[in-house]
């Protein structure tokens, strides 16, 4: 069962993130179902065997390899909460205003904690599961539509979330074609 979390903010601006219980072994989501985020999702699944949560070690790089240039790494910086952008791959790179390395979401103009993104990963903080979200894009390239995410938490101890990785694909705005 999906089930969708609602916030104020993001209703005002179409944001519609999905809450995927751990449980769920098929993800399935109503507005877009990217091949990406399944792979990431059932990799995640995998990775986490009978633990609460995966650490980042308990991934195989090679096994992602096809994605690897989607995914960004954040980490969970507490009291007070934020998140630091750890690994941005090739494709998030290429598709955002700068290289935000390094650099600490309340830091960036508009994805501090009043942000829908910033609220949406306090929330796979809290409740420990993963996240699709689908914001839209603003950034170089003036064909994209929007962003679809996938966030999937993390611990180094398997319980408290300490990482998260997140598969981003960037949706192209589609060609609009006149019918005669």
């Amino acid at each position: 069962m999906i089930l969708q979390r609602l916030f104020h903010q993001r209703n005002k601006i179409g944001i519609l993130p999905t809450a995927i219980p751990t449980s769920d072994q098929s993800y399935s989501d109503a507005s877009e179902n990217v091949k990406s985020h399944r792979s990431a999702l059932a990799y995640w699944q995998q990775a986490k065997r009978d633990n609460l949560l995966p650490s980042r070690n308990d991934f195989d790089l090679a096994a992602l390899a096809s994605i690897l240039p989607n995914i960004v790494l954040l980490d969970v910086i507490k009291n007070p909460l934020d998140f630091k952008y750890r690994v941005i791959g090739n494709e998030a790179m290429q598709n955002f205003t700068k290289n935000y390395t390094g650099v600490a979401m309340s830091e960036i103009p508009g994805k501090g904690p009043e942000s829908a993104v910033f609220s949406s990963l306090k929330t796979v903080v809290q409740s420990k599961e993963p996240c699709s979200q689908h914001i839209p894009y603003v950034g170089p390239n003036h064909d994209f539509k929007k962003i679809s995410s996938l966030a999937l938490p993390l611990a180094k101890d398997h319980v408290n979330v300490d990482k998260i990785m997140i598969v981003v694909e960037f949706i192209r705005i589609q060609p609009y074609h006149k019918h005669a």
